[in-house]
């Protein structure tokens, strides 16, 4: 089996890879520690491994981006 583990959330982009435990206590505790939004994922490995995601749920429009120009 491959050990793969999303750096992005695979339904939520904007989620990226915070913290990983096989502790579900741990990770449980790290979720509500944390400021901003959270998913957990289950990883189904030989030892179920849990995997914290932060995100921005708020999404800029590209025109309140500033690009460089030059």
């Amino acid at each position: 089996m491959d050990r793969l583990v999303f750096y992005h959330h695979p339904q939520a982009e904007n989620f990226s890879l915070r913290y990983s435990s096989a502790s579900l206590a741990d990770i449980r505790s790290r979720r509500e520690q944390s400021d901003e939004s959270t998913k957990l994922i289950g990883y189904p490995f030989e030892t179920l491994v849990y995997v914290l995601y932060e995100g921005d749920t708020e999404i800029e429009s590209a025109q309140d981006i500033d690009f460089d120009r030059e």
